[in-house]
């Protein structure tokens, strides 16, 4: 994922996933709260508040048809 293209995917659902060689154990799912030049934040899971992420390690969840 692009800084770009989470800045107009706020409140969208993401999988994190760090190490895409390490399987599916290391995925998390979470929710993008706002971005800045370098970060996407995410809220994962029951956390209260956001954690930067590499927006390289991101993958937008497409819901729907």
């Amino acid at each position: 994922m692009k800084i770009s293209e989470a800045e107009k995917s706020i409140g969208a659902k993401v999988v994190y996933i760090p190490f895409a060689d390490r399987g599916p154990v290391f995925k998390e799912e979470g929710v993008i709260t706002s971005c800045n030049d370098e970060f996407v934040f995410v809220r994962y899971g029951g956390d209260q508040n956001s954690k930067a992420t590499r927006p390289d390690d991101l993958t937008l969840v497409y819901e729907g048809k």
